[in-house]
């Protein structure tokens, strides 16, 4: 009984890292530039056809773009649609009560809930981070999640600051690969992404 204990406080550690982690991605600050040529990307906006497999923008239809605020209802048809990968069995939606103030997002157990009241644009990149956090942990196998990491100087998906962790690399990298700018985070080259599924 005594041997099993130092497991369980090892996986209840990793379990309480993962939540924290999750509850802060895509969040803090995520601030849209006000132009293109405002924050630099690594690569030029690429076409769909330099995505990763699987990994296509869904058509906007009828929602237009604008600088107005999305309301609660906007918001969650945006996200009942999807920006780039909307799997089947996750619960996506708006809510201001449920997202803190300081946050924008997060993705946490097949959840991913979105604050109103941004712009359209801001909230496309928004859902495009979350959405590739939603990929990268479904499709990555951890022998690339590894790879991917060491790329960047790190131990782990999860190793490092919520700026500067693999896993937001590479969320903030995959969104602004299908078009949907990012704030401050740290991006790699759509190509890295690709080189990654190779491993």
């Amino acid at each position: 009984m005594r041997s099993a204990l130092p497991a369980l406080r090892q996986a209840s550690k990793r379990s309480l890292a993962l939540a924290i982690t999750f509850l802060t991605m895509g969040l803090v600050g995520l601030v849209i530039p006000a132009s293109a040529s405002a924050m630099p990307y690594v690569d030029s906006t690429p076409s769909a056809s330099s995505l990763p497999a699987g990994l296509q923008p869904l058509p906007d239809e009828d929602l237009n773009a604008s600088s107005k605020r999305l309301s609660l209802a906007a918001c969650n048809a945006l996200v009942q649609k999807g920006i780039i990968y909307h799997p089947a069995g996750w619960k996506f939606s708006c809510s201001s009560s449920r997202v803190g103030k300081s946050y924008n997002a997060w993705t946490f157990r097949r959840e991913t809930v979105v604050k109103p009241g941004m712009t359209l644009a801001k909230t496309k990149a928004v859902l495009a981070h979350e959405e590739a956090h939603i990929w990268s942990l479904s499709v990555l196998t951890p022998a690339q999640m590894t790879w991917f990491s060491r790329q960047l100087g790190k131990r782990s998906f999860f190793d490092g600051t919520t700026r500067t962790m693999p896993a937001e690399v590479w969320a903030a990298s995959q969104a602004a690969c299908a078009g949907y700018p990012q704030g401050p985070y740290k991006r790699v080259s759509c190509s890295l992404l690709r080189e990654t599924l190779r491993h």
